[in-house]
């Protein structure tokens, strides 16, 4: 084997000195050298920073420009968002309620997208997002001619005088 591959096979060693303290460094992703004191003191003034606080008014409002922003993205996301108005619990979580397991899943998948908006546009990172199925009671479908002419008349009392002021009767 010629000399240059033995060297480039050799693992390097590592002999650090006993009496030196080593360093912790980070790396971001730009190349920037970090220490981890000053990563420290940077996530906690951010943290101080992003606890402003909001009201219901202002989270509604928010809400309301996302539920725009995902208009265009997903049709099925937006209806998810629109369907029910939030609530704001005390500490600073957000209750939505859902139809269904489909709509959770779809809130979930996009969770950090509007966790991120909402933490921007209030300026608060303190914000979660709960969602929850909203429980419908069971309605029962109208089969028979009188079950939906009973449907009718609850939603409009006139059908009932029209119906008896033309003599009709039901077949069945």
């Amino acid at each position: 084997m010629p000399k240059e591959q033995e060297k480039a096979t050799e693992t390097p060693k590592i002999n650090p000195d006993k009496g030196k303290k080593i360093k912790k460094v980070s790396l971001k992703i730009n190349g920037t050298k970090e220490t981890e004191a000053e990563g420290e003191s940077k996530n906690i003034a951010a943290t101080e920073k992003s606890s402003s606080p909001f009201s219901y008014e202002d989270l509604i409002r928010t809400w309301q420009k996302l539920s725009e922003k995902n208009k265009e993205k997903s049709l099925s996301l937006y209806t998810a968002l629109t369907q029910h108005k939030p609530k704001l619990k005390p500490d600073n979580t957000v209750l939505l309620f859902v139809e269904n397991s489909i709509q959770q899943d779809l809130i979930n998948e996009n969770i950090t997208d509007i966790l991120a908006f909402l933490h921007k546009e209030l300026h608060n990172h303190h914000i979660r997002l709960e969602t929850e199925i909203k429980q419908q009671g069971a309605r029962q479908k109208a089969y028979l001619p009188k079950e939906k002419l009973e449907e009718l008349i609850k939603k409009n009392p006139h059908i009932k005088n029209l119906k008896d002021e033309l003599g009709l009767d039901l077949d069945y």
